[in-house]
C-alpha cells in the first residue's frame, strides 16, 4: 500500500483544576490536519501535524470557597412566598426548609 493521505477535525477540550477556589485552566486543543505516508511494506509514516493549542486562564477573583462536607440545597428557583416561623419570608418551601 502506497499513497499519502490526511486525517482531518479533532477537538479536545481538558479542564484541569489544581485548586476550585483559587486558579482553573482550559484548554482547547485542534488538530486541523494530520499528513501522514504509507511506504511500500504498508507501515504508515505521520509526516506533518498541524496542531493549535490554547490554554485560557480564569483565575477566580473575589471567589471564596462558600462550603466544605455537603452541597447547599438545591432547590427550585419558582416564587411561592412562604413565611417562615423565624419571621422570614423565603421566596420558596425549599429554601425555607434548607439548613
Amino acid at each position: 500500500m502506497n499513497g499519502i493521505g490526511s486525517v482531518t477535525g479533532d477537538i479536545a477540550i481538558h479542564r484541569v483544576t489544581d485548586n476550585v477556589a483559587a486558579y482553573r485552566t482550559d484548554s482547547v486543543r485542534i488538530n486541523f490536519t494530520a499528513l501522514f505516508l504509507a511506504d511500500p511494506s504498508g507501515r504508515y509514516i505521520r509526516v506533518h501535524i498541524r496542531t493549535l493549542m490554547i490554554k485560557i486562564p480564569f483565575p477566580n477573583r473575589g471567589v471564596s470557597l462558600q462550603s466544605r462536607g455537603e452541597c447547599p440545597c438545591a432547590c427550585p428557583l419558582n416564587i411561592d412566598y412562604v413565611c417562615g416561623d423565624d419571621g422570614v419570608t423565603y421566596d420558596n418551601e425549599c429554601l425555607m426548609t434548607c439548613k
